[in-house]
């Protein structure tokens, strides 16, 4: 399986680096940020040691033409900026520390790579091909030759004295370990796969009629799609050219008369049920597929996954695919790709566990380029608050300002906000001081979360910078612990609502409004509410909803701060507002 790999000059992709990765990898991103990019790569790195893929297609002509279709493709269009100078440099690391070095040139209509090593860097082996037709090989000191079979050429050239060699035991260690051939056997399913139903049966379904795989996938059909199929069968339609009819208990249907949606699944659990360890790179798999068969699909697709170990690369736009792959397994990761006008990968690794909290909190992963930041509040009645101030002093709502809401309890933010960094946005944590009255005390939870999660972490006062991801976390304090009105009437448990009982001491508006006074409130607060804790602000305010007509907090948030002067609401709120409209 893969680990890391790197690249240089491919496309358009000046450079770029993936790391960390899983069984499942995700790539996401908006449209032109790379994605199908990074699965061509991949497809590319098989052309040297398999020249035309199990289709029988020449894997060079079917990556420039999968996109256009056009007649006369050029090699150039396979580096960057379209330049003979830029010089394809693929390096790949497996999970066994054991190293993959290719470069490609383009020499005299040619594409030519060069098989490295990857400490000496001496040149293992060269492969010079053209889009559609057999590689010219020379390996260990051989004269070149054409050949249909690469790979073969490749462990042959090596077999003999050169094997004793520090490069004829590195390639002897990585044929061994089957790492050639998990190049070599990368399978690429794209949105035009569907069409290729007849290469996919000439390919795949002889064998597998052979081996009776095909009870195996009757069974993963059924359940996906519903259906009743008994069997598949071979029958001859036309010239003697035979297709696949699917055995219904009533009738028998060629695969043809199926729809698109069906026929795709066919061909993804079709090749990844004879796949044996390799990656399998699955573009965009949501085109052909209701939503409601992806998870059915999904389910089939993982566990033929864990029994041939392949390892899976899946370029997405669809926010389902991410939340059904995040649910089947623990080994998968997100990854969000922005591409620069200078060809720079920009990667955003996003863990499962990270991308789940997100998607919890209604946080998409897709729309991480968009320019906000994160507002985390402890609640609904937090978010009123906010959005009436901001619609009082600044005319606009949280959104207009550029930030995203999300509701997270105190006790849960610990997980939340590392999760939030990941993105590398700036974040806004809002909490409540409760019984504590220091800011640090707050942090601390969360600090020792994001400490534990990312490698420099500097604390600054109320802030933290993650360095790795780039991401901020300002700490908002909530509450009047030092307030001596609110102690006089016994206040203790510090919390937002804290501000909205101040206004009644310090806005003449609020006073006027209300009708009461504090103390007064304090006291029609214990006769109301015996039971309810009267140190707390919010006690009171909902006293004050009870005597303004039975008013909900929902509504009586909004009238207080309407009613409070801008100069009462701005000076108490000071050090809030100089953090949120900074």
């Amino acid at each position: 399986m893969l680990k890391n790999f790197s690249i240089e000059n491919f496309r358009g992709i000046k450079e770029g680096k993936i790391e960390g990765l899983r069984q499942v990898n995700i790539f996401i991103g908006k449209n032109n940020s790379g994605k199908s990019t990074l699965l061509d790569l991949l497809y590319f790195i098989k052309a040297p040691f398999k020249p035309q893929n199990e289709l029988q297609e020449f894997v060079l002509e079917s990556l420039l033409q999968r996109r256009t279709k056009r007649a006369l493709p050029t090699e150039t269009e396979f580096f960057h900026n379209y330049s003979q100078e830029n010089e394809v440099d693929f390096r790949a690391e497996f999970s066994d520390r054991f190293q993959l070095h290719f470069k490609a040139v383009h020499q005299n209509r040619q594409v030519v790579y060069q098989l490295l090593h990857p400490s000496s860097k001496e040149v293992v082996a060269t492969f010079s091909m053209r889009t559609s037709n057999t590689p010219h090989v020379r390996a260990s000191g051989s004269s070149t030759s054409s050949v249909s079979d690469p790979l073969r050429f490749l462990l042959n050239a090596y077999s003999g004295i050169s094997s004793s060699t520090e490069t004829g035991m590195w390639v002897k260690k990585m044929a061994s370990k089957g790492h050639f051939g998990f190049v070599r056997d990368i399978v690429l399913v794209d949105a035009d796969f569907v069409r290729k139903i007849e290469g996919v049966e000439d390919a795949y379904w002889a064998d597998i009629l052979k081996r009776r795989g095909d009870k195996q996938l009757r069974t993963i059909l059924n359940q996906t799609y519903g259906l009743s199929i008994e069997g598949f069968s071979f029958a001859t339609y036309r010239n003697g050219k035979s297709k696949i009819f699917i055995l219904l208990p009533e009738i028998s249907k060629h695969i043809d008369d199926y729809g698109d949606g069906f026929r795709y699944a066919f061909s993804i659990l079709t090749v990844a049920s004879q796949a044996k360890n390799t990656v399998l790179l699955l573009e965009e798999p949501e085109v052909h597929q209701h939503e409601g068969a992806l998870r059915p699909l999904f389910e089939a697709l993982r566990e033929l996954a864990l029994k041939n170990k392949l390892q899976i690369f899946i370029s997405t736009h669809s926010l389902d695919v991410i939340k059904i792959w995040t649910q089947l397994t623990e080994d998968v990761k997100v990854y969000h790709l922005m591409l620069g006008a200078d060809g720079k990968l920009q990667v955003r690794p996003i863990e499962r566990r990270d991308a789940k909290l997100m998607m919890d909190l209604g946080v998409s992963p897709l729309r991480l380029e968009e320019p906000s930041s994160y507002l985390v509040l402890e609640g609904k009645e937090d978010r009123i608050f906010f959005e009436s101030v901001t619609k009082r002093l600044k005319k606009k709502n949280l959104k207009e300002l550029g930030y995203e809401v999300l509701q997270c309890p105190k006790s849960e933010q610990n997980t939340t906000v590392p999760a939030l960094a990941s993105t590398g946005k700036p974040i806004i944590s809002c909490i409540d001081f409760d019984r504590k009255k220091r800011t640090e005390e707050l942090m601390r939870p969360i600090c020792s979360s994001l400490k534990n999660k990312y490698r420099e972490v500097e604390i600054k006062k109320n802030t933290v910078n993650i360095k790795e991801t780039g991401s901020t976390v300002t700490f908002i304090s909530m509450g009047l612990p030092d307030d001596k009105e609110l102690s006089e009437v016994g206040i203790s448990q510090y919390a937002m609502e804290d501000f909205l009982i101040k206004l009644l001491c310090v806005d003449s508006n609020v006073q006027k409004w209300a009708g009461i006074d504090l103390k007064e409130l304090r006291s029609r607060a214990k006769s109301l509410k015996d039971k309810a804790p009267l140190n707390s602000s919010k006690t009171l305010l909902m006293t004050l909803g009870v005597i303004k007509g039975g008013q909900t907090l929902e509504k009586l948030i909004p009238q207080i701060v309407e009613k409070s002067s801008v100069k009462s609401l701005s000076k108490l709120l000071k050090p809030i507002t100089a953090q949120l409209f900074a």
